[in-house]
């Protein structure tokens, strides 16, 4: 008798067990491919995706400057017309570093909504910089991140996107970049394949300026909330319930320096360098300046300012002075935010420090 209770008693703590593992056990991801089929009528591809620049050859009306013998490639087109002004390499594969993050935000607005509310998981609070400095279990909004992605390249706010879009889909990380890989086949880029959202260096992801400029030209033409956070030279995330206080300076150094500037975004990784996609508009000349591959962020924006100078004046546009002068107010800004930031950043860990010390103290009351 004995013996059978304690059987019964055996089984039943197996069962327990066994539930509360079914319980928590996630259910089954449908494949990759599965669900990039759901979801693929979702991306959006209208007419202005049909944009092709008029290249005819990968190097044209190359500029003599010093500013541009060290790039890896640089392009300046008409926006409305297509009209390639200059361009070196333009067809060379090259790494896309954070303009990666164009794609990643087109994505996550075509398959989810602005004010979808998205949580910071312990991969997205360990990115490397750029980085807002994101906890484990604060919630943003995908208006939110999609502006930190932009505005200061943020990568721990690209992967919470990345993470978490997919959701209520069953989709992970993986299935977001496959969308975005989908994405760029919509689009018609033929030179560009994505293994990550945030725009790591990795082997297998690549571009080239030629595909770089229709990406830009797409989501400066049907993305608000890109554009909008393209030409903001900053903002701040207020704290709220689920968030705390964030600062979003733009890494653009041409936007309230060199007159009709109002995008689009920069990058940098070891690999591809200092690179930055500008779009201006000044009269009724709109262009996009590519620039992959510059030595540092003056070196970058300059070789940017030169090339709109150059397209500007094939329709008479008076040209602006290009030095160091240019951006100098920009850089003076980016330091007296950084200094503010760490007083910030210290003035909070001496308050937690204060309130961990105070709550042992009440401990031992």
């Amino acid at each position: 008798m004995k013996r059978f209770a304690l059987l019964i008693a055996v089984l039943t703590v197996f069962a327990i067990i066994a539930i509360g593992w079914t319980r928590q056990r996630k259910p089954p991801q449908p494949p990759v491919s599965q669900l990039v089929e759901v979801l693929s009528p979702k991306l959006s591809a209208n007419d202005s995706a049909r944009f092709h620049p008029l290249l005819r050859e990968s190097d044209k009306n190359s500029l003599n400057d010093p500013k541009f013998t060290k790039l890896k490639a640089y392009l300046l087109l008409n926006s409305e017309t297509g009209e390639v002004y200059s361009a070196k390499s333009a067809i060379e594969k090259i790494p896309p570093a954070s303009l990666t993050k164009l794609v990643t935000a087109m994505v996550a607005l075509d398959v989810s909504t602005s004010s979808a509310v998205l949580s910071a998981s312990n991969k997205a609070a360990a990115q490397e910089p750029t980085v807002l400095g994101v906890k484990v279990g604060e919630t943003f909004t995908l208006e939110e991140l999609t502006t930190a992605m932009i505005t200061t390249s943020a990568n721990d706010a690209t992967t919470i996107v990345s993470e978490e879009v997919l959701k209520p889909y069953q989709g992970d990380e993986s299935v977001f970049v496959a969308l975005m890989n989908k994405k760029a086949e919509l689009l018609g880029l033929g030179n560009t394949h994505f293994t990550n959202s945030q725009g790591f260096d990795d082997d297998k992801q690549f571009t080239n300026a030629y595909d770089l400029a229709r990406i830009a030209h797409y989501a400066y033409r049907n993305y608000p909330l890109i554009r909008q956070a393209a030409a903001t030279r900053y903002t701040t995330l207020e704290k709220t319930d689920t968030h705390g206080f964030y600062h979003l300076p733009n890494w653009n150094a041409l936007l309230g320096s060199y007159p009709g500037v109002d995008g689009l975004k920069i990058g940098y990784t070891d690999t591809a360098g200092h690179s930055t996609i500008v779009t201006a508009k000044r009269k009724d000349t709109q262009l996009i300046a590519i620039v992959i591959g510059a030595e540092s962020i003056i070196d970058r924006d300059l070789a940017a300012a030169t090339l709109l100078n150059f397209g500007f004046k094939q329709d008479g546009i008076k040209p602006v002075i290009v030095n160091e002068a240019l951006i100098k107010p920009r850089l003076d800004e980016w330091r007296q935010l950084r200094d503010k930031i760490l007083k910030e950043l210290e003035n909070e860990k001496t308050n937690t420090q204060t309130s961990t010390e105070s709550a042992k103290l009440t401990d031992q009351e």
